[in-house]
């Protein structure tokens, strides 16, 4: 033989090594060249024996890719040995397999460990194909098709067992590689004998009662078809720890729970509990649960058919099987989450309930959540220094997350951990979590998914058993799930929504009140459920960036006027009001039949949108509101007849909306205005202007919401104080204290003043009172009490001594006792008047209201400028659009007094955005017209800037206030230039510009930019015009 010859029956030892590697593709290429190595051998080549034998000691090996190359080899290489018969049959790889890897020479626990790995990487080699097809199964002679080799089947899985009763920590991966072994050929099982051997070697084992066991018998009894109907058809004849041969028949529950527990249960049994914990979840759940699951189904189903005779018993069979309720509440609640229970335990039950979480029906969710359960989640997700805080934590995340990717869940698992028994609507608190917050906002909802989790809360609203705290909790989840959900807003399950909003806060419920106590919480709750009603509308409103086709307020009080006429309203309405309502009401149905029509008209939309509210503010008690429904009656009854009339009470009305504190009313009131802006005049917008210049205290207070004529004096003697001081001051800073300080003192003192006086006044006339009705009672002649009130008691030494006699001898113990209830009840009233008299503290915190109303109101101004502004951008975009050009000119003076005089720096910065970002940036190139103004009367209203920025008093925030006046001077030249490019309107501007210059040198308090921008600005058209 050649040298050549000899080295063609060898294969290259180095592709060993190669097999053993730590990457993938190297791996996989070694393994393809050695299987066409061997390919090549001869049949009687003692190379064969070589290779298989290296391979199969190499599965022994420690090295991390090793048992993966050589496995996989070893697959290919047994199946070529088998097809050219260097092995005869694959139980003699079997006996090379045990024997190459027996315990004889063992030396240590690391490589026993390795020998006890090689067998079952040598045994799971048989299931991959196409070795597993060649050696599981034969051809049947008489009908051609493949059948089980059930000698070798058995005996592979007596291998399987062997391996699993070696030590503890092998028996889950053994036999799991005989679950999977069963798991293919179980379609080949044909006989109930097949399964009786099966099961009898698990049984002689003693592994029936194992959680290995367990889901051995599962699948075959009850998850595999082909088994299934083999069972129910022949029955399985052997006699098995399980009671009736099956572990989900009922009865089998302490079973399952200490085979799950890998508790022995037998005396008899020798096997060793597994002493090592594992943070993961053995492989039975994966065919416990949904077998569980299925058992609850098919029961059901069997329950819904007609039982007939063949089904009885069928049906009988069937419901005596194990249900989730109760496998949960002693499998789970009650071994892996009692009390007793180990961290290491609960650990596992709370991943047995996130695998359960998503397995298990909507319907069936509530069963898992049970009580120890839900006590050991908010137990350990309450503190941090839990030792299962981290994994309670994250199956809070795993609620979320499953009712995220299936959201027909949502509306039971809130109703389990929110309102079950087991559950708490202080969820959240407990778990110092978001789980009930972040459920409500699932961004995954469809309308029918928000509908069932208004279901759930509804359901919740009404209980007859239900504590105020959860009628409050679910009212606000009510408005938490439409805030979120509100750009889905869909009648479908919005309307249902309001439905519940409104019973619980306008309408009394049927079960009668018992005490006056209990008629409290009942108050509040049907006033905070008023409160949502109006925050879910104004949600509602404001997701809408157009008036939208369903008026969210009409629709809500369509229901009001719907349920008023079976039910008892909480407010109810008086008889000399009805009439108010009944026109009201009337006019609304007017308004809503014209929009009907016509659609498109935005005024309409307006006025609808502004009955709805005050007849809604009015059915829910609001006595306000009624005066402004019939100025509305007025107001739409002229906008009907199409009369060209005065908007100024009109916008009065929207003021007053603005003013309120509920968010209903102020996003409405803009919403209206933004509709009505176009047909508001020059004149009208004085009453919105009017407000912007107003002192910030009580007067201004008074001014503008009691139009109290007492104020008007007392500031016009500030103002000529104010004046005074100006003039005397000639230091710049010292100037801005003194005026300020110089305000407030006169304001203090004129204000203590009057109200001490007041006060003296107040508390003479008291005494005086007092004095008289004790004059009287004491049966004293009038002419002892002068005109002060005060009691001359000198003038009693004319009486004689008779009448005191008489006197004493009247006075019995029963007019003494009626005496001194007089006496008693004059004090009484004596004391209550004078506590009606402010006090210091009292009077400095209405004047700090009064301060901060103002300036609230100024802002609910501002807002409604700001629509303006928009509204006059849009026009800016027409040929012609001198009205709102006009409108626009009219704000410019009273924007810049605003920031001036104003106390607050938001409000401030607000009108000074406005100004600069709106007002001064509108497009005037190409005007031809500004309705009233023309090129002097826009040379007036920049003077008038001019002057205003050279005064002596600029206000809290002189900043603000010369940029704000730099940029609209800027604005309004711009402007005149437009009207009249003439060089007689250019010498006009620089004309205004010197003077205004002249006297910035004198006394002016800001910087060069303002000139220095206008020069730029000029220098700028100079250019444009030679060009």
């Amino acid at each position: 033989m050649s040298e050549s010859d000899s080295v063609s029956t060898k294969v290259d030892r180095d592709l060993f090594y190669k097999l053993a590697s730590d990457l993938s593709e190297e791996r996989l290429q070694a393994t393809v060249n050695l299987v066409t190595e061997l390919s090549k051998l001869p049949g009687q080549s003692p190379e064969w024996n070589y290779v298989l034998s290296r391979l199969i000691n190499g599965l022994s090996s420690s090295r991390n890719g090793a048992r993966l190359g050589y496995g996989l080899c070893l697959t290919e290489a047994v199946f070529l040995a088998l097809q050219n018969e260097v092995l005869p049959d694959i139980s003699h790889y079997m006996q090379l397999l045990f024997t190459s890897l027996s315990k004889e020479a063992v030396k240590n626990g690391k490589e026993e460990r390795g020998l006890i790995f090689g067998k079952l990487f040598g045994l799971q080699v048989l299931l991959n194909e196409p070795l597993f097809s060649h050696v599981f199964k034969t051809n049947d002679a008489k009908s051609g098709s493949q059948v089980l080799n059930l000698d070798f089947t058995l005996e592979y899985a007596s291998a399987l067992i062997d391996v699993a009763t070696t030590k503890t920590w092998i028996r889950e991966s053994a036999l799991y590689t005989l679950y999977q072994a069963i798991e293919k050929l179980a379609p080949f099982f044909n006989s109930s004998a097949t399964l009786d051997a099966i099961l009898g070697l698990l049984e002689e084992s003693h592994l029936t009662l194992t959680s290995e066991g367990l889901a051995i018998y599962i699948f075959l009894l009850h998850t595999c078809p082909t088994t299934k109907k083999l069972c129910s058809r022949e029955g399985t004849q052997l006699q098995n720890a399980w009671k009736s041969g099956d572990p989900l028949k009922k009865g089998n529950l302490p079973l399952i729970a200490n085979a799950l527990k890998e508790a022995n249960v037998s005396e008899e049994s020798t096997l060793k509990q597994k002493a090592v914990w594992a943070p993961r979840l053995h492989f039975v759940w994966d065919v416990l649960l949904p077998a569980i699951l299925r058992t609850g189904g098919e029961n059901r189903n069997v329950s819904d058919k007609p039982v007939s005779k063949k089904r009885k018993k069928e049906s009988h069979d069937k419901k005596q099987l194990i249900e989730l309720p109760e496998f949960w509440k002693s499998v789970i609640d009650d071994s892996f989450f009692s009390e007793k229970a180990s961290s290491e335990r609960k650990y596992l039950g709370i991943l047995v309930f996130e695998k359960a979480l998503r397995l298990v029906p909507a319907s069936e969710l509530p069963d898992i959540f049970s009580t120890n359960l839900m006590r050991c989640l908010i137990n350990q997700c309450g503190s941090p220094e839990r030792n299962l805080h981290k994994i309670s934590q994250k199956s809070l995340n795993t609620i979320v997350r499953v009712c995220q990717e299936n959201p027909e869940k949502t509306a039971t698992v809130l109703e389990a951990i929110a309102f079950g028994e087991t559950g708490s609507i202080h969820f959240d608190k407990l778990t110092k979590s978001k789980t009930i917050t972040n459920l409500l906002a699932n961004k995954i909802f469809h309308s029918e998914h928000l509908l069932k989790v208004t279901e759930v809360l509804g359901h919740h609203l009404f209980k007859n058993d239900n504590e105020i705290s959860t009628t409050r909790f679910a009212v606000d989840a009510v408005l938490h799930l439409i805030r979120a959900h509100k750009l889905q807003a869909d009648v479908l399950w919005i309307e249902p929504c309001i439905d519940l909003l409104i019973n619980l806060g306008f309408f009394q419920h049927q079960d009668p009140v018992e005490t006056d106590e209990n008629d409290l919480p009942t108050q509040s709750i049907s006033t905070v459920a008023v409160e949502r009603l109006y925050s879910v509308l104004a949600d509602l409103l404001s997701a809408e960036k157009n008036p939208s086709k369903t008026c969210w307020p009409y629709l809500a009080l369509k229901k009001v006027l719907s349920k008023k006429r079976d039910h008892q309203l909480i407010n109810e309405i008086d008889a000399e009001l009805i009439s108010i309502f009944s026109a009201a009401e009337a006019e609304l149905e007017k308004v809503k039949s014209k929009l009907s029509q016509d659609q498109s008209n935005l005024q309409l939309w307006a006025l609808q949108l502004l009955f709805s509210v005050n007849l809604l503010e009015a059915y829910s008690g609001e006595a306000d509101s009624v005066s402004v429904l019939e100025d509305l009656i007025s107001f739409s009854e002229l906008y009907e007849e199409k009369e060209d009339s005065s908007y100024a009470g009109f916008i009065e009305i929207l003021l007053s909306l603005a003013s309120q504190r509920k968010a209903l009313l102020r996003k409405s009131s803009l919403m209206i205005w933004e509709s009505f802006v176009g047909q508001v005049s020059s004149d009208d917008l004085s009453v919105l202007l009017d407000v912007l210049p107003a002192r910030e205290n009580k007067e201004g207070y008074i001014n503008l919401f009691e139009g109290a004529n007492e104020g008007e004096g007392s500031e016009g003697e500030i103002d000529e104080g104010e004046l005074e001081a100006e003039e005397e001051e000639d230091d710049e800073e010292e100037e801005d204290d003194d005026d300020e300080d110089v305000e407030d003192a006169s304001q203090d003192d004129e204000s203590s003043y009057a109200e001490d006086e007041l006060h003296d006044g107040g508390a003479g006339s008291i005494e005086k009172e007092a004095t008289s009705a004790l004059a009287k009672a004491l049966n004293l002649p009038d002419s002892l009490v002068d005109d002060k009130g005060e009691v001359h008691f000198d003038d009693l030494s004319g009486t004689d001594d008779n009448d005191d006699e008489e006197s004493e001898e009247d006075l019995d113990d029963e007019k003494m006792m009626q005496l001194d209830g007089q006496l008693s009840e004059i004090f009484k009233r004596r004391k209550e008047a004078l506590s009606l008299i402010p006090t210091g503290n009292k009077r400095k915190k209405e004047v700090q209201e009064s301060r901060e109303n103002v300036i609230a109101f100024k802002h609910k101004v501002v807002d409604m400028l700001e629509v303006m502004a928009r509204w006059a951008e849009a026009e800016s975009k027409k040929e012609d659009f001198s009205d709102a050009l006009e409108k626009i000119l009219d704000t410019v003076v009273p924007l810049i007094e605003c920031v001036r005089t104003t106390l607050d720096r938001p409000l401030a910065e607000k009108v000074s955005k406005l100004a600069k970002n709106k007002v001064t940036k509108l497009k005037v190139s190409g005007v031809k017209a500004a309705g009233r103004y023309d090129r002097d009367t826009i040379a007036g209203l920049l003077e008038s800037v001019h002057q205003s920025m050279l005064s002596k008093k600029s206000g809290q925030f002189p900043n603000l206030f010369f940029s704000m006046c730099s940029s609209t001077s800027i604005f309004l030249a711009k402007l005149m230039i437009e009207l009249d490019s003439s060089i007689e309107t250019y010498l006009i501007l620089t004309e205004i510009y010197h003077k205004s210059l002249n006297e910035w040198l004198k006394r002016g308090k800001f910087g060069v930019s303002m000139f220095t921008d206008f020069l730029n600005w000029l220098s700028l058209k100079k250019q444009q015009t030679a060009n």
